[in-house]
C-alpha cells in the first residue's frame, strides 16, 4: 500500500480515536483539546511531507512549492509543542481549517 494511503489511514484513526475519547469520560476537555490540536498538527505535517516528492519535477514552480511545504513540515515538527500552547492558550475552535489557518499564519510569519 502506498505510503501516502498508509499515512492517511493512521491520521484518520487518530482522529477519531481522540475524537471518541472526550465521549465515553477518559480525557477531561482540556486534554482533549490538546490532543486534538496534536492531532492536526501532525496531520498537516504528513500532508506537507507528502508534497516532498515535487522537488524532483521538472516544473521550477513545483519545486519550489515542494521546498516550501518541506520548509512548515519541518517547523511544523519543531515548533509543535509551543504551537499546542499558542492554540489551546488563543482557544482557537476545534476545527481542522481554523487551526489550518492558524498554522499557515504561524509559518509565514517565521519566514518573512
Amino acid at each position: 500500500m502506498p505510503a501516502r494511503i498508509v499515512a492517511i489511514k493512521v491520521t484518520a484513526g487518530v482522529m477519531v480515536f481522540v475524537g471518541i475519547l472526550p465521549s465515553i469520560g477518559f480525557c477531561d476537555e482540556e486534554k482533549a483539546n490538546l490532543q486534538f490540536y496534536e492531532g492536526c498538527i501532525v496531520q498537516e505535517i504528513i500532508r506537507c511531507r507528502a508534497k516532498a516528492s515535487l522537488l524532483n519535477s521538472r516544473s521550477r514552480n513545483l519545486r519550489e512549492y515542494a521546498r516550501i511545504k518541506v520548509q512548515k513540515a519541518t517547523f511544523l515538527a519543531d515548533q509543535k509543542e509551543s504551537l499546542i500552547q499558542e492554540l489551546f492558550e488563543k482557544q482557537i475552535t476545534l476545527r481542522d481549517h481554523r487551526i489550518q489557518v492558524y498554522l499557515n499564519r504561524q509559518f509565514y510569519d517565521e519566514i518573512d
